[in-house]
């Protein structure tokens, strides 16, 4: 697998990557949730198609008109993205109508904006992509398939660029049942807190990050280089896992220039990532970012975008565990979403 990343676009609860102050300054929150800071759409979407868009949807199309203009183009030969919830409002309006009008004298229009391939047909018909589209929904591992399905795509069309994302829509319906599971915590919280203190549940996000991919180098460029995801709960089975990974790739710790950590304050993580802190990767640099975008199911996307801002830029102070890296050459990503689990290689060009 080399897959280069030529443009990157993010939309999180830190803001969006076209801002110049975008992870200039660290978190700053006492809460239960972080929500995605919405630009003015209206400089990525006409107004009259604006109004009748949903979050998910809007976020969707912003994240990916930044990836395209950051790549220097105007629209993907084809799109593939990873979603595990979908356009949940939409859902719920459709689903709440169904139970209010009993069943009857439906519009389908609700119905037809909540399925979770919403996102990518409209990125397609805005930018005018009518190639291949697929969307993911695997659960923790809906953005990583995405990223694997461009390379399955591109090995039959190396000339081509294919847009990947991943994204999540956050609604009050989502976090209350799923701080009922234990998913998220139910206790406002901070950033210290979900770094340090480890309780059950993380803090609720969403957000969206979209990268343009190709197999053609380019100097200075993020390369994903290989793909590991797996399920377990078990923190040994997840570490020996992880040095399989490793060992198929051939790295040892010492080529490593930084190692991305999901860390995010769940208590049911803690021996997998105080291992990695502490014993694994002790000498290594260490980087930490669901404590600006919060937990969700692709928030592997937005490491992912960090680790591409980071590449341009120099990493943020406020994603530095313990010290900064000296270059960024060789990095491991490392992320899950309960006991979805998922390694990624990358390398600079």
């Amino acid at each position: 697998m080399n897959l280069y990343i030529h443009g990157t676009g993010i939309l999180s609860a830190a803001g969006n990557n076209g801002e110049e102050d975008f992870l200039k300054n660290p978190p700053e929150y006492n809460t239960d949730r972080l929500l995605c800071k919405e630009p003015d759409y209206t400089a990525y979407i006409p107004p009259m198609q604006l109004r009748r868009m949903s979050k998910a949807v809007r976020m969707g199309i912003a994240a990916s008109k930044i990836s395209l203009h950051n790549a220097g183009v105007e629209k993907a030969d084809a799109i593939s993205v990873g979603t595990a919830f979908g356009c949940l409002n939409d859902t719920e309006v459709f689903l709440s109508k169904m139970v209010a009008q009993n069943e009857q004298m439906l519009t389908p229009t609700a119905f037809i904006q909540s399925t979770h391939n919403t996102v990518a047909g409209q990125i397609a018909l805005l930018t005018g992509c009518y190639g291949h589209n697929l969307t993911y929904v695997h659960r923790g591992h809906s953005f990583e398939h995405a990223m694997i399905n461009a390379q399955l795509y591109l090995n039959e069309h190396p000339t081509e660029k294919i847009l990947v994302g991943g994204i999540e829509e956050l609604t009050e319906t989502s976090l209350e049942v799923l701080k009922q599971t234990g998913v998220y915590r139910k206790a406002k919280t901070s950033p210290a807190n979900i770094l340090n203190d480890y309780e059950e549940g993380s803090i609720a996000g969403e957000g969206a990050s979209f990268f343009l991919v190709s197999q053609q180098p380019a100097a200075n460029n993020l390369c994903v280089k290989d793909i590991a995801t797996f399920q377990t709960r078990d923190a040994k089975t997840a570490l020996q896992k992880l040095n399989d990974f490793l060992l198929r790739n051939e790295l040892r710790n010492d080529d490593l220039d930084l190692v991305m950590l999901g860390i995010n304050g769940d208590k049911r993580n803690e021996e997998f990532y105080t291992a990695l802190r502490t014993n694994v990767f002790s000498r290594v640099s260490q980087g930490c970012y669901k404590h600006i975008c919060g937990e969700h199911p692709v928030a592997s996307a937005f490491g992912l975008g960090v680790i591409s801002y980071a590449v341009k830029n120099s990493l943020p102070e406020t994603s530095v565990l313990n010290h900064p890296p000296k270059q960024l050459k060789r990095v491991l990503l490392v992320n899950n979403f309960l006991h979805h689990y998922s390694c990624w290689y990358l390398e600079v060009a």
